[in-house]
């Protein structure tokens, strides 16, 4: 693998464990959403403006439930939630393989985009679906 190479892999790699690490630390909201305030973000303007669910509603809580292993929780918090939750976790792990046995993430990349790009859309669109449907 070339050096750049490597260097993008470790990047991406320390990404996915920053993200994951936040997630570990953060309370998850009862209310199966809300708990990125605890990042100082703001409300949901989409949420307070038109009594709907926005497409990323109780992502950061799901992420939140699934670090500690209540999958259920973070399923009816925001089931793309788990989805992109494994997804961050498996695409780590396979940062990890390829940074220590030379494999190009690149190239892998390269092939695969359009199917993991496919996935997630249809997941968030899902997900969103759930949210609006469980929330009015």
């Amino acid at each position: 693998m070339p050096r750049s190479e490597r260097w993008i892999v470790i990047s991406l790699l320390l990404v996915s464990v920053c993200v994951l690490a936040t997630a570990a630390w953060l309370r998850p909201d009862p209310r199966g959403y809300g708990t990125h305030r605890q990042l100082l973000l703001p409300s949901c303007d989409f949420l307070a403006d038109t009594g709907y669910p926005c497409a990323s509603c109780g992502l950061t809580t799901s992420f939140a439930h699934m670090m500690r292993g209540q999958i259920g929780r973070a399923g009816r918090a925001q089931p793309f939630g788990v989805v992109l939750f494994l997804g961050v976790v498996g695409h780590a792990a396979w940062l990890a393989w390829c940074w220590v046995g030379g494999r190009s993430y690149l190239e892998w990349l390269e092939r695969s985009w359009k199917r993991w790009a496919a996935l997630g859309l249809v997941t968030a669109l899902a997900g969103w679906a759930y949210k609006v449907v469980t929330t009015v």
